[in-house]
């Protein structure tokens, strides 16, 4: 899988380490998401104007593929300099990825393997380093620009930390290769929470072609969600980067899933569960319409046809 970008944190040391990482995990994001874990390789796209930073962003990827166990490629990259930080990443399974749409069934159960919106403090956090009047408008409502700050780091923080163990979790519930999948044993369908956010939920249930009844979309910083919203900084404050994953799970095996992604240090709960078959529909829960304004995403959500 391939990603590529310009940065992490635009507000942040172009040599924090994180800012490579982040960039990375966009790559292997996509792999962790289908339990793909073992054998990784790393083929970089670093760049930058000045060569000095150009050879730190190596040497941070360098850092950061060992410290998940990866190999760093030597192959060839751009030598414009434009700033890039990204690559190519692969990686290898003995196991059948997790895409058996037409295996959902209902009573199925939706889980996150943590809280999502990481780009909200990000987003919030920059437009106000830009505008002085969006930190008297934080102060209003009780939130500090000291306490965004805070959550910024911690979003930075947590776009930058693989999610390699959750893979590890998806991997140990899907058949082997030639194995027929088990409606009451193995994960049919999993995705990344990224730019697109609470609407990752909506692209479930129309791969799937099933109703998804959605009680809770957990978020990191949901007073900070909720102001990016309601001050247009954000047209789905649900979104994020490296984000945590939706698991759909067998009933039986829900809570399996759940213990070991607890036992490895996520936050994991079931938030929704499949209520329906042959028509794609989600019916979420109101308070996820205190963070989105696009309306085009709040009727694809159910929000505007009533929801739960």
């Amino acid at each position: 899988n391939n990603d590529t970008m310009h940065v992490i944190d635009p507000t942040g040391d172009l040599l924090d380490p994180r800012q490579v990482s982040g960039a990375l995990l966009n790559s292997m994001n996509d792999l962790f998401v289908i339990g793909v874990h073992r054998g990784l390789a790393v083929a970089p796209v670093i760049n930058a104007k000045d060569e000095s930073v150009k050879e730190g962003l190596l040497k941070n990827a360098a850092s950061f593929a060992s410290s998940v166990g990866a190999r760093l490629l030597d192959v060839e990259m751009p030598r414009e300099g434009r700033l890039l930080m990204g690559g190519t990443v692969i990686g290898y399974t003995a196991r059948s990825p997790p895409q058996f749409k037409d295996n959902v069934e209902v009573g199925m159960k939706l889980i996150a393997t943590r809280p999502f919106g990481e780009l909200a403090p990000i987003t919030t956090y920059l437009v106000s380093a830009l505008d002085e009047s969006v930190v008297d408008e934080l102060e209003a409502e009780g939130l500090s620009f000291e306490a965004l700050e805070r959550a910024k780091e911690e979003a930075v923080r947590l776009i930058s930390t693989p999610n390699k163990a959750a893979a590890e979790v998806i991997e140990r519930h899907l058949p082997e290769l030639g194995e027929p999948f088990d409606p009451t044993e193995h994960i049919p369908l999993t995705t990344d929470v990224t730019g697109q956010g609470a609407y990752s939920v909506r692209e479930l249930a129309d791969l799937a072609k099933v109703e998804i009844t959605l009680y809770d979309f957990p978020l990191l910083f949901p007073e900070v969600s909720e102001f990016a919203a309601k001050h247009f900084i954000m047209p789905n404050a649900t979104s994020g980067t490296n984000g945590g994953f939706l698991i759909l799970a067998p009933d039986g095996v829900a809570d399996d899933i759940i213990k070991e992604l607890r036992s490895r240090g996520y936050s994991p709960s079931v938030i929704g569960e499949v209520t329906g078959k042959g028509r794609p529909a989600v019916k979420a829960t109101p308070r996820l319409a205190n963070y989105i304004f696009d309306e085009a995403l709040l009727s694809a959500l159910g929000l505007r046809d009533g929801g739960l």
